[in-house]
């Protein structure tokens, strides 16, 4: 039941509260299940796919608490009856069952003593007794309230005051944001920016770049609500604006470990931002779009613009199929000379490649200035993955979803001439994406939406979500298995082969005895 739900569950001692393998905490879950007893209960581990957490509200020693978190989630927007509650043995006590985005060491913090007593329970060091476990003084555990499907998703911002704490930085440690920064808080310098998104992006690498926690930034944003996405997200929802910003934010960080200050890195950065602001026209665009990124990535990775890179690589990144990675990369060399194949592969060894950017400087384009874009990181999602069947929203899909996430109020025909799919292509996904129903549980899920019958606009939606229900979640990682897998079978045929070459008896005569 749990696994279905991407949960890690684990068996307990029969009858209690403790686990029965040892290193339940990091071995993986389909080995602590080996050759356990029938009667077993039924343990969660924190984090997992699902990146579960709990709250434990301890209404025995503190009547009052399961009502207190009731009314704190329903603050940040969730409401009774709207996520899992479980009744824990006692018939007292109470778990709700959250995903969280993450923020805090350790694994669990006790709940803040004006909050009431208990738990926040979420790393894979901690764990809650799930139903339908039975203690052996005949108490149960039982669920009262919600879907399994539908939690809560909270941000570290969301949770520090339930656990009594303001800042996870030391006063002594805060470190100064530049001039500039401090100055596109205030709104001045925006104009310098092709988009006040542009400008934001640009401010959270500042912050990045002096290793400002999440909670400072997010203060920030709050007192000086001057920037794009984040004072748009805010005004519809709160908790949503919030996890967006984390989401970003996170990019940043990410962004900046990842650009060291070579020429070639800058250059590639240049690439992909040029490959992601134009269209791409043509049946087969959004693939080539996503395998020329695919490769820069591999590329910026490395340092170089040459690189030996596997189809199979290529295809994980782009998240499409490695027949589609391999087409792709043979048009980017014939049809837009983008890529060089300079040797090809023998045996073990991955092609190699050489990423043609000669061409940057004729349009102007400087590597010198970073910049971080973050389009690829939607429409590469699960969600716009190709399925089996009608399974999947597709590459085009997530191309329109992006362009509408980053500019607000977009007619059909600017959708068509921004993403360069046809007119047909981008109704039809807007018709996809307008109304995507959950066949299990009826649900709706909206992704955009046309008030004027004219116009269109993104909706915030959880899109782990969405690609569960249109069937594609997963795709990614079961598609790296597979090549892991094939890559395996592949060294090992490549060895059989060589030691059978060295059984061979020598070329030539063979001396009679």
């Amino acid at each position: 039941m749990f696994t279905e739900f991407d949960f890690d569950p684990f068996p307990l001692i029969p009858g209690e509260k403790n686990p029965l393998p040892s290193g339940w905490q990091r071995r993986p879950i389909h080995r602590l299940w080996q050759g356990v007893p029938s009667d077993v209960n039924i343990g969660l581990r924190g984090g997992g796919r699902v990146q579960a957490a709990f709250i434990d509200c301890d209404d025995k020693n503190h009547p009052g608490t399961f009502e207190t978190a009731q009314e704190w989630l329903a603050d940040l927007g969730y409401m009774p009856g709207e996520y899992p509650v479980i009744r824990t043995a006692s018939g007292i006590g109470r778990h709700i069952y959250v995903t969280w985005a993450g923020g805090l060491p350790g694994n669990s913090r006790k709940l803040a003593k004006d909050f009431g007593a208990g738990e926040f329970r979420y790393g894979p060091g901690a764990f809650v007794v799930a139903p339908p476990s039975v203690l052996s003084d005949g108490g149960k555990y039982e669920q009262i309230a919600g879907d399994l499907r539908q939690m809560p998703r909270l941000s570290l911002h969301d949770v520090l005051p339930i656990l009594g704490i303001q800042d996870t930085t030391p006063k002594a440690q805060k470190p100064r944001i530049s001039r500039k920064a401090i100055a596109l808080l205030h709104g001045a310098g925006i104009e310098n920016y092709s988009s006040r998104s542009e400008a934001e992006q640009s401010l959270l690498i500042s912050f990045a770049n002096v290793d400002l926690s999440f909670v400072q930034v997010l203060k920030y944003f709050d007192k000086f609500p001057v920037m794009g996405k984040y004072a748009e997200l805010k005004i519809e929802d709160m908790a949503n604006a919030e996890r967006w910003l984390q989401h970003s934010y996170s990019e940043a960080i990410q962004w900046v470990k990842d650009h060291p200050d070579s020429k070639a890195r800058q250059t590639i950065q240049a690439l992909m931002e040029w490959a992601e602001s134009r269209p791409w026209p043509g049946r087969t665009g959004a693939n080539d779009k996503a395998a020329l990124i695919a490769v820069a990535q591999i590329a910026h990775k490395a340092g170089k613009l040459e690189i030996a890179s596997a189809c199979r690589d290529v295809a994980v990144i782009a998240k499409i199929g490695r027949t589609a990675a391999a087409n792709a990369l043979h048009r980017l060399i014939v049809k837009h000379d983008l890529l060089e194949l300079i040797e090809e592969w023998k045996a073990d060894s991955a092609n190699k490649y050489r990423l043609k950017v000669e061409f940057l400087a004729k349009l102007g384009h400087s590597p010198s200035t970073p910049n971080v874009r973050k389009c690829h990181s939607f429409a590469s999602h699960d969600a716009f993955r190709k399925g089996k069947g009608r399974d999947g929203l597709g590459k085009s899909a997530g191309q329109v979803w992006q362009m509408l996430q980053e500019n607000q109020f977009l007619t059909v025909d600017e959708l068509t001439k921004g993403t360069g799919r046809g007119k047909r292509t981008v109704e039809a996904a807007l018709e996809r994406m307008k109304q995507i129903i959950d066949r299990k549980t009826g649900e709706v899920f909206q992704m955009v939406a046309s008030d004027d019958g004219e116009t269109w606009h993104a909706l915030p939606v959880d899109l782990d979500a969405v690609a569960v229900v249109v069937g594609t979640a997963g795709a990614t990682e079961k598609q790296t298995r597979l090549h892991e897998k094939e890559r395996a079978g592949h060294k090992k045929a490549l060895l059989l082969g060589k030691m059978k070459n060295d059984n061979q008896p020598p070329s030539g005569d063979i001396q009679k005895a």
